[in-house]
């Protein structure tokens, strides 16, 4: 199975090829200016190194690959990893079928 390409990602690369160009062309005819718009490039790149940072399982830490799950812990959601999953859903049914004895 590919992977699907995160639009984010190509939105973000194309605006990154188009201010770093900018700013070269630029910087020929007016340096300071030049100078301005390299740095508003370097920040596009570090929001989408924020954007593109890896997820982490809210319970154990671990980094989530493919499949997340939702859970509503303490009226807050979580995204939690495979595992942990299987284990809250284990004790959620074993605290359901408790109250049936």
């Amino acid at each position: 199975m590919a992977k699907k390409a995160n639009p984010l990602l190509t939105l973000g690369c194309l605006l990154l090829l188009g201010l770093i160009g900018g700013a070269v062309s630029l910087g020929q005819k007016n340096p300071i200016a030049g100078v301005g718009l390299g740095i508003i490039a370097v920040g596009t790149l570090v929001l989408i190194g924020y954007a593109l940072r890896p997820r982490r399982c809210d319970i154990c830490g671990n980094v989530l690959q493919r499949t997340s799950y939702t859970w509503t812990i303490q009226n807050e959601k979580k995204r939690v990893c495979p595992h942990c999953n299987q284990s809250l859903a284990r004790k959620k049914s074993k605290a359901a079928m408790s109250q049936f004895r």
